[in-house]
């Protein structure tokens, strides 16, 4: 194959190739700020989340400390028991 028949494929392929870059470019860059407002998106959220997480939190520890009582009251209650059997 000749120089020329060579250039007269590459050049028309080149010329076509153009379009194609310019276009997956735009789409990659679209891509990327798609990704960006989602994730400011996510961020704008975060406050609430913590605060949800802090309430969460607070709602365990006052959860086993009841549960802490309600087993302290029963153990009080069987020993109570324990001792009016004796007694009677």
């Amino acid at each position: 194959m000749n120089i020329e028949g060579i250039l007269g494929v590459c050049i028309p392929l080149f010329a076509l190739s153009i379009p194609i870059v310019k276009i997956l470019t735009n789409h990659q860059k679209e891509m990327a700020q798609t990704f960006a407002q989602q994730h400011m998106a996510m961020n704008a959220h975060s406050p609430e989340v913590a605060q949800v997480r802090e309430e969460v939190r607070l709602l365990r520890e006052q959860l086993n400390q009841q549960s802490i009582l309600l087993d302290d009251i029963r153990t009080q209650n069987r020993n109570l028991q324990e001792r009016v059997g004796e007694n009677a």
